[in-house]
């Protein structure tokens, strides 16, 4: 474009600035949980209690976490807010090893849920080395806990992280 042209596109920026794509909620396919346009998440913050509680007390209603790093600090904000379980969407991931198989992987979750304070999460987000898990054949027993999570309504949706494209054909 030269300057003083008009665009052929319509401008996606909004008041604000914040692009239109971003300010609207996310419906995660064949589930019942929508992701709110902006998340709250601590990174590796080992404390974040005090970050995630202000969150929410600001407005923010999904919160993002991992088994390594702050479910307990998430947890006791979560409860201490006093906001309606149903009103929060909560997602978490999973990391699984090379050796871990069905009960390591029901056992491992059932912890998250007992440091986040929560029957269930939103969305679990299973990572983890697919390929080395493929390969030793212990994929499918991972695969088949995480399935049994989601069909027990411990997980209301689940996202696979990280995983080369070429091995979905296998999962």
């Amino acid at each position: 474009n030269e300057a003083g042209s008009v665009a052929s596109k319509p401008s996606v920026l909004e008041v604000g600035g914040t692009p239109a794509k971003f300010r609207e909620a996310f419906p995660l396919p064949r589930t019942e949980v929508v992701l709110p346009p902006v998340g709250f998440g601590c990174g590796g913050q080992l404390n974040c209690y005090g970050p995630t509680l202000k969150a929410l007390n600001a407005g923010y209603r999904y919160v993002e976490t991992a088994a390594s790093q702050n479910e307990t600090a998430v947890g006791q904000a979560l409860l201490d807010s006093g906001l309606d379980r149903a009103q929060i969407v909560l997602s978490t991931r999973f990391t699984f090893g090379e050796t871990w198989g069905y009960n390591d992987v029901t056992a491992g979750v059932a912890q998250q849920l007992d440091r986040l304070r929560t029957d269930y999460v939103d969305l679990l987000v299973v990572e983890g080395d697919v390929r080395g898990a493929i390969e030793s054949g212990q994929f499918r027993s991972v695969w088949q806990a995480v399935e049994d999570i989601f069909f027990s309504g411990r997980a209301r949706a689940l996202c696979l992280s990280s995983v080369p494209f070429e091995l979905l054909a296998e999962i």
